[in-house]
């Protein structure tokens, strides 16, 4: 995705991480590099490898170009797509997108999803890209649960590039360990919660649960930043590095009604 003048980067799944100590590359000539792992984020299943240029053979060097990274947002339903890598677990296939409407929502955030109708595997990893040649999704087998996986569905890249801007830059991705949800203005008057990220769950020994936040407190805002959705919460925690402390401002229902609650967080990554 990057050379750096000293290095190519890549991005990839973190699932290739599991149970190894050492990478490799290997280019389409069949000559091959060692790899090493620049940075991950465990919370979005992405990492990023470096090679250094000098390790590659000249023949290789002047074949290796970054691929551009497109808008995903601008992907529409019906859309011719390939699937580059291995969906099916060893080789490539085209198709077409099928929904761009789904979404999944991992700690601190929600990122849209890409499906299509490309056959795929439960191990199926790659990258999606448009007909321009430019990589709209990030392939992911976790991305659909079942037992019978039979499609190719990718994180969508817009989603994705703050994070891999902060891993490139050998640099954490935030994290605070909030599962959440948008309280709309119809849930406010339906159900009498204030507007906000409503926490359904905090994850286990993150920074949410050392500030003691909990489920069921509605975050407003993070530092003098107001919030009323969860992307709002997460464009906001992106603006802070790991390592530095914040306090997230939030309600909490006690027996006469909801009360405002302070939390000093001290932003964390998992790699």
């Amino acid at each position: 995705i990057a050379d750096t003048g000293t290095q190519f980067l890549i991005l990839s799944d973190n699932s290739i991480i599991e149970n190894s100590e050492s990478f490799t590359a290997i280019f389409d000539e069949k000559s091959t590099c060692d790899v090493q792992l620049q940075r991950q984020d465990k919370n979005l299943g992405i990492a990023i490898f470096s090679i250094s240029k000098s390790s590659v053979n000249s023949g290789t060097l002047g074949r290796v170009k970054p691929i551009p990274l497109g808008n995903s947002n601008m992907t529409r339903r019906g859309e011719i797509v390939m699937a580059i890598g291995k969906p099916l677990g060893y080789s490539g296939s085209y198709g077409a997108v099928s929904s761009v409407e789904e979404s999944i929502s991992p700690a601190d955030g929600n990122y849209g999803l890409i499906l299509t109708d490309i056959p795929g595997s439960e191990n199926g990893t790659g990258i999606l890209l448009n007909t321009k040649g430019e990589m709209i999704g990030l392939i992911q087998h976790r991305l659909t649960s079942g037992e019978h996986v039979t499609v190719t569905n990718a994180l969508a890249i817009s989603d994705l590039k703050v994070m891999i801007e902060l891993l490139s830059n050998n640099q954490g991705v935030p994290y605070v360990g909030i599962y959440g949800t948008d309280v709309t203005e119809q849930v406010e008057k339906e159900q009498g919660i204030p507007i906000g990220v409503y926490v359904k769950n905090v994850e286990s020994e993150s920074p949410a649960m050392s500030a003691g936040i909990q489920a069921g407190d509605v975050i407003t805002k993070v530092g003098r930043t107001k919030i009323n959705t969860l992307a709002a919460y997460h464009n906001a925690i992106s603006e802070y590095s790991v390592g530095e402390q914040i306090i997230l401002y939030g309600k909490r229902k006690g027996n006469d009604g909801y009360v405002e609650i302070e939390f000093k967080v001290t932003i964390g990554s998992r790699e």
